[in-house]
């Protein structure tokens, strides 16, 4: 009976411990910096505790989605889920007296894809967060998703429209924090880019304007398709009337 019991004994350890190896999974968050004045934020998933390897942390910079000389400089999490602590920090004020300048508690399930767009100003600063359900592009149907986001603080109300359409032929009165579904866009040969015009909804004024390539491009022995198949946020964002390095700008966002 003993060599049983300790088998049985053995035996439910094994489960046990195989169950406690199993990942729980993960979820996606893409993450921007609109904060003006901020220059770099620097992330911590750890509550408010002093950042312990500040040169790995992750910062992100202001405007930036992605810098292509830095490892931890991206705008893409995957490894977290759950009841998840975000806390930001100014990049010079890491220190453990140093207020944040967010102090954030986002719920992130299992395999879901959100989006934390942090604006503002570093007095003032904002956040707008979005549980993200991306649009499907079967093989049969070459297009790719765009939506917009208005991020620049202020009562100006924005407008967007293709190049040579009429003024607000794409979005009309978008409003800060406020963020558009996906549309899709025909991403075929002969096709070549969608020029983007960004206006003051009241007046109908320029503000600036962004460009997305859809031409092809030669990778070894294929022809590859950057944009096809996927679903882009295009984040206008900045302090109106500025011409400094917080004006009023376009950046784009990879959802996929």
């Amino acid at each position: 009976m003993k060599k049983i019991n300790h088998g049985c004994f053995l035996f439910l350890f094994l489960i046990a411990a195989c169950k406690k190896d199993n990942p729980r999974g993960t979820a996606t968050l893409l993450m921007f910096n609109a904060v003006t004045g901020s220059d770099t934020l620097v992330t911590s998933f750890n509550g408010t505790e002093t950042i312990r390897y500040f040169k790995t942390a992750n910062r992100l910079v202001y405007g930036e989605v992605i810098s292509p000389y830095f490892f931890n400089m991206n705008g893409q999490f995957n490894s977290y889920a759950g009841d998840q602590p975000i806390v930001l920090y100014n990049n010079n004020d890491t220190t453990s007296k140093s207020q944040p300048v967010f102090d954030l508690q986002v719920n992130l399930p299992v395999s879901s894809i959100s989006s934390l767009f942090l604006t503002g100003s570093l007095a003032d600063p904002d956040t707008l967060f979005t549980r993200d359900h991306l649009p499907y592009h079967p093989s049969t149907d070459s297009s790719m998703g765009i939506r917009f986001v208005n991020l620049s603080p202020g009562n100006m109300k924005l407008s967007v429209n293709l190049a040579g359409e009429t003024h607000g032929s794409e979005v009309s009165g978008l409003q800060y924090k406020g963020i558009t579904g996906f549309t899709n866009y025909p991403v075929t040969e002969g096709v070549e880019e969608y020029n983007y015009e960004f206006r003051d909804a009241s007046n109908g004024d320029l503000i600036t304007t962004f460009t997305i390539d859809v031409r092809n491009s030669q990778s070894g022995n294929f022809i590859i398709n950057q944009r096809r198949y996927r679903n882009y946020t295009l984040m206008f964002y900045g302090k109106a009337g500025s011409t400094g390095t917080d004006k009023q700008a376009v950046q784009i966002m990879n959802n996929n």
